[in-house]
């Protein structure tokens, strides 16, 4: 009061207030938190505003946006906010801020103002939730190690569309591409890996599979595009099926057959395999000159994927088992069970001419000749005698309509009396 007793009014200057109290930054949505706080303690004069500054940390997927320069941009590309955001409010204790990123951690800084300044703040940390990815994963391939398996590897979702931490993948795949991928295309997840094998697939098939991600929601994002199309590798054939014959002769057998049931691959020739055996003469005379009991092997390749072939200069009356495989790129298939055929017979082929026979008074020795090849069994001999002239009557001439041939068959190969 004053000297005369009258109450005197006098103002303090103000001052910067002390920072708002019980700061709190709840979710709304994966995109959006409120803000909410209270009244500094000491005030310290009127307030005039309160000053709001957030900036994003760091997200789940492993951008740094304390690094110069790193922008905040969504899964478009597109600039969402500015590092930091700087706001002023009307005095109000509560504050929704949306245009988030999505699983950021973010720094909240909330500040009273008089008309002096700003005071201290209160600041909190808080990750904004998870969310779906936005994009599929990216750089797929794939190869098959084997005839039943493939192997896919893949990067992660771009990290501004990730929306979380990937914590699983989920792949799609179907040998038939027409059908419903969500119904019927078989399905198998890793967890945090970008690598999987698909296992017991069907052999030389061509598979269409594509990639979703997940967070740590249950939801998986998009499906990669476009899919990714592998076909499995070659496997050796099963057996060419309905073989036979259908043609022979005495040196020549013509061949044919079906496609085996199961190919495993693109069929790129035929092969005969084939193993001819004499059957007979194992105790004639003449086995000195022809092995009775020759084997004979080989094969013959057909000229593509042809289901027949001719088989070519082998040897008469030779018993033949032959059995057919398929070639394709992982090489040669199963055999075909093998069947049997003759070739035809034929006449018996000599090098050398008969030796003179040795010839008495009544008798005439002929030494018979071994063949060469003998095309066949051997059944007899003909020897074939013509009366020309009688000795013992030298008036008699012998005409040419009276002489007639007389075969002589012998029951075995060699010399006879």
């Amino acid at each position: 009061c004053s000297e005369n007793g009258v109450p005197v009014s006098v103002m303090t200057l103000q001052d910067l207030p002390t920072e708002p109290q019980s700061c709190s930054v709840s979710t709304i949505n994966s995109t959006a938190v409120v803000l909410q706080w209270l009244e500094p303690s000491m005030q310290n004069g009127i307030i005039l505003n309160y000053h709001i500054e957030y900036t994003p940390l760091v997200s789940r997927s492993g951008i740094d946006y304390t690094v110069p320069g790193t922008e905040a941009l969504d899964c478009a590309g597109d600039v969402l906010h500015s590092i930091p955001v700087t706001m002023y409010l009307e005095p109000v204790l509560q504050l929704p801020v949306a245009q988030l990123l999505k699983a950021t951690n973010y720094h909240f800084m909330i500040t009273a103002s008089t008309h002096v300044g700003r005071g201290p703040s209160c600041s909190m940390t808080m990750w904004t939730a998870e969310d779906v990815p936005e994009h599929y994963p990216v750089n797929i391939a794939g190869v098959s190690p084997d005839s039943e398996t493939i192997k896919l590897t893949w990067e992660p979702p771009l990290k501004r569309c990730q929306n979380g931490k990937i914590e699983e993948y989920r792949i799609y795949y179907t040998s038939d591409p027409t059908v419903s991928m969500e119904s019927s295309w078989a399905t198998t997840h890793v967890m945090f890996e970008t690598a999987a094998f698909l296992q017991g697939l069907e052999i030389f098939t061509e598979y269409t599979s594509c990639i979703a991600a997940r967070t740590s929601l249950l939801d998986y994002g998009p499906c990669s595009k476009p899919p990714t199309v592998i076909r499995t590798l070659n496997d050796t054939s099963s057996q060419p099926v309905k073989i036979g014959v259908l043609d022979q002769n005495v040196t020549s057998i013509t061949l044919f057959w079906s496609e085996p049931i199961i190919p495993n691959g693109v069929i790129s020739f035929y092969r005969v395999t084939y193993e001819g055996k004499k059957t007979y003469n194992s105790s004639d005379t003449c086995v000195t000159t022809f092995d009775s009991n020759l084997i004979l092997e080989g094969f013959r390749d057909t000229s593509g994927p042809s289901l027949i072939i001719v088989l070519t200069d082998l040897v008469p009356g030779t018993q033949y088992s032959l059995s057919v495989a398929a070639f394709n790129g992982a090489g040669k298939g199963e055999s075909s069970s093998s069947m049997t055929v003759d070739t035809d017979v034929n006449s018996p082929e000599f090098e050398d001419s008969a030796a003179e026979p040795k010839v008495d008074l009544v008798t005439a020795t002929i030494f018979l000749p071994c063949p060469s090849k003998s095309n066949g069994p051997l059944s007899h001999h003909q020897v074939i005698v013509v009366l020309l002239s009688d000795s013992t009557n030298s008036d008699d001439q012998v005409q040419p309509a009276d002489l007639q041939p007389a075969d002589i068959l012998f029951p075995s190969i060699g010399s006879f009396l």
